[in-house]
């Protein structure tokens, strides 16, 4: 009796024991979660707080550097403009006494004219670069927009080259010095300016009917402008040609066979001569 009283009593101290056990390891449980939830959630603050920090920091210092790069840009842009105007006065007298020609006179004015427009132009060319470096804007992109479509169609590659010229001929975005540094540019302008062959006409009756858009204001006034300043460059290499010849054949005694027009072809050198006489005042 004493031993199977002393049996229960030990069964029932084991299975408290279990119980205590499983509710301390309950409790324990649940504290360790809790912890572990508070933990988590301090550290989430701290890496939002951290987080907000560093993005204040960044944006701060993408303010400065943008303040200090503007107040560099327009230091800079200073300086440019102020060493232009020194340029420009001290180009315009030694041109000026280059030429021999009196500043107020009318050839002075126009030295100092031509001048100041090749310093404008460097000047502009030089500030442009210097801020595209300094103040570094993105390009605004709207994505929803739908890409143009110029060149569709059954005609697509011929529409893409008439672009490609339309572009190369008469750029919108470019100035006549950024246009030199584009070789295509240069090959149009030789191919405009050759004074022989009516290679010059062809060439700028083929840009009038097929190349240029007649709607397009700005491109006509370009059309117009352009052709007249290739004509000119055109007329006057073909003046300085015959000139050259008849020089020549004076100083060697042979006008007969050397001077201009001279040759059984000279009816068609004259006809070139006077269509692009016409051609140029009937733009």
């Amino acid at each position: 009796k004493a031993a199977a009283a002393a049996e229960k009593v030990h069964e029932k101290a084991v299975t408290a024991a279990e119980r205590v056990h499983d509710k301390a390891a309950a409790a324990a449980e649940r504290v360790h979660e809790k912890a572990a939830t508070a933990a988590e959630r301090v550290h989430d603050t701290a890496a939002t707080a951290v987080e907000r920090v560093h993005d204040k920091a960044v944006a701060t210092a993408e303010q400065i550097e943008a303040r200090v790069r503007e107040r560099l840009n327009e230091m800079l842009v200073k300086a440019i403009y102020s060493a232009a105007q020194h340029a420009e006065k001290i180009a315009t007298r030694n041109v000026q006494l280059e030429l021999d020609v009196a500043p107020h006179g009318f050839a002075g004015r126009s030295v100092a004219g031509m001048v100041h427009a090749i310093v404008f132009e460097v000047c502009e060319q030089a500030v442009a670069s210097v801020t595209n470096i300094m103040v570094r804007k993105p390009m605004p992109q709207n994505l929803d927009d739908p890409p143009l479509m110029c060149c569709g169609g059954l005609f697509s590659p011929l529409k893409r080259v008439r672009a490609e010229l339309r572009y190369v001929i008469f750029p919108f975005d470019k100035s006549f010095i950024k246009r030199l540094q584009h070789p295509p540019y240069l090959l149009v302008l030789l191919i405009s300016s050759f004074p022989h062959w009516w290679v010059s006409h062809c060439w700028w009756l083929f840009v009038l009917l097929l190349i240029i858009d007649k709607r397009d204001e700005y491109m006509l006034v370009d059309f117009t402008v352009t052709f007249k300043a290739s004509q000119f460059i055109a007329a006057s290499l073909k003046t300085f040609i015959g000139t050259s010849r008849l020089v020549y054949c004076v100083g060697h005694d042979s006008c007969r066979t050397d001077a201009p027009g001279s040759d059984e072809f000279g009816w068609v050198t004259v006809s070139f001569f006077a269509a692009q006489v016409i051609l140029t005042m009937a733009t």
